[in-house]
């Protein structure tokens, strides 16, 4: 069932393989990044994190995340893996 206000979100399971960011700086690149409705960084461990997204932007924010090299300031270098992407946060959290 799609709500009409919220649309069909879609949670993408990402692993943090090199280097390590903060929540904040994650969130804040994601908004610098992609246009119209911001994603939201759900869980995040830092190694493991699910990122909520609506379904018309997840094709570029997989890209995005495979696309990213640095976080916060060009010294921090970092390297993120996306795994799967599911239409429910259940089915993810069994990697936490």
């Amino acid at each position: 069932m799609v709500k009409e206000k919220t649309g069909r979100g879609r949670y993408i399971l990402f692993q943090v393989i090199k280097g390590q960011a903060s929540r904040r700086q994650l969130n804040e690149h994601f908004n610098q990044s992609l246009q119209g409705d911001v994603p939201r960084l759900t869980l995040y461990d830092g190694i493991y994190g699910i990122v909520k997204c609506q379904h018309y932007q997840k094709d570029d924010l997989i890209t995005l995340l495979q696309s990213l090299d640095w976080v916060g300031n060009q010294s921090n270098k970092i390297k993120i893996k996306p795994i799967t992407t599911s239409g429910t946060i259940k089915s993810l959290k069994k990697y936490f």
